[in-house]
C-alpha cells in the first residue's frame, strides 16, 4: 500500500480552494495518524457513511476525497496526450467526490453549453467556451499540434494549457482537472516544475485563466495573457519570482 505524500495532499488541498471548497476538520486529524491513501480514503468514506450533509459538510467531503483522489493520481507516471487522459484524470480526482446528481457527470465530457460567472471579470460576465458539439474535434485540434511541438517554452506551454481550459469539457472540475493535466504533462515533457504553486495560488491560476481568455469588444475589453504568464514563469522558470499583481477591478 502506498505511503502517504503529503506534499501531493497538500496540492490536492490547494486545488479545491478554486472552488472555495476546505477540508473538514475530521480530514485533518486522521492525516496526522494514517500512513497510507488506503487508511486516510477508508476512514473518511466511513466518516460520512450515511450521514446528511449540510451545504458546508457537503463541500468539506468533496475537498477531503478530491484532496486524496489527487495525490494517489500523482504518484502514477503514466500519461498520454489525448482525449481518454483527461476523461481519466477528471474521472479519477472526483471518484466518489461529486455530489449526488454530479456523479453521472464524472470522466464525462459535457452534452450542453454553459456559462460562468466569473469575480475577476465583476461577477456578471463568462468566458465563451466551446460549443459542446465541437469539443472533441477542438482538443484533437489543438492535441495534435502540441504533439508536433517539440520545444519547451514556457510561453507556449502556458498558451496551450490556456487552450485546454477555455474548451472547457466538463460539466464541473474543470480547472482542477487542467491543473492535474497540467503537472502531469509537464513531468511528461521531462520539466522540473513548481507544483508547490497550486497549494496557495490555485485561485490565482483560474483568474489568470480567465482574463487570457475573455474579451469584449463593445466594453473595449482584451483578453489580457500577462497574468497567465506569471503564473507559469513562477511555475516552471523560478519559484522565488512573484506573481503579476490583480491591481484592478473589473467592471
Amino acid at each position: 500500500m502506498q505511503i502517504i505524500n503529503k506534499d501531493y495532499i497538500e496540492i490536492g488541498i490547494g486545488l479545491s480552494l478554486v472552488d472555495n471548497l476546505k477540508p473538514s476538520d475530521y480530514f485533518y486529524e486522521t492525516l496526522k495518524i494514517a500512513k497510507t491513501y488506503k487508511e486516510l480514503e477508508d476512514s473518511i468514506k466511513m466518516y460520512y457513511k450515511d450521514k446528511k450533509l449540510d451545504i458546508k459538510q457537503t463541500g468539506e467531503k468533496e475537498c477531503d476525497l478530491v484532496a486524496i483522489n489527487v495525490a494517489k493520481y500523482l504518484e502514477e507516471d503514466t500519461f498520454e496526450l489525448n482525449l481518454t487522459t483527461l476523461k481519466t484524470i477528471h474521472k479519477n480526482i472526483f471518484k466518489n467526490a461529486f455530489s449526488q446528481g454530479l456523479e453521472k457527470y464524472v470522466g464525462v465530457f459535457r452534452n450542453v453549453n454553459i456559462t460562468k460567472n466569473e469575480k475577476v471579470l465583476g461577477g456578471d460576465k463568462s468566458v465563451e467556451y466551446v460549443d459542446f458539439n465541437e469539443i472533441n474535434n477542438t482538443l484533437n485540434y489543438d492535441f495534435n499540434i502540441e504533439k508536433k511541438y517539440k520545444e519547451k517554452q514556457i510561453l507556449h506551454i502556458a498558451k496551450f494549457i490556456s487552450n485546454i481550459w477555455q474548451i472547457h469539457p466538463f460539466r464541473e472540475g474543470n480547472t482542477r482537472t487542467i491543473a492535474v493535466f497540467t503537472i502531469k504533462y509537464l513531468k511528461n515533457k521531462g520539466i522540473n516544475a513548481n507544483n508547490d504553486i497550486f497549494k496557495n495560488h490555485s485561485k490565482y491560476f483560474r483568474d489568470a485563466l480567465v482574463l487570457a481568455n475573455y474579451e469584449n469588444i463593445k466594453e473595449n475589453i482584451k483578453a489580457d495573457f500577462s497574468y497567465l504568464e506569471s503564473f507559469f514563469n513562477k511555475f516552471i522558470i523560478d519559484k522565488n519570482i512573484e506573481l503579476k499583481r490583480f491591481d484592478f477591478i473589473k467592471k
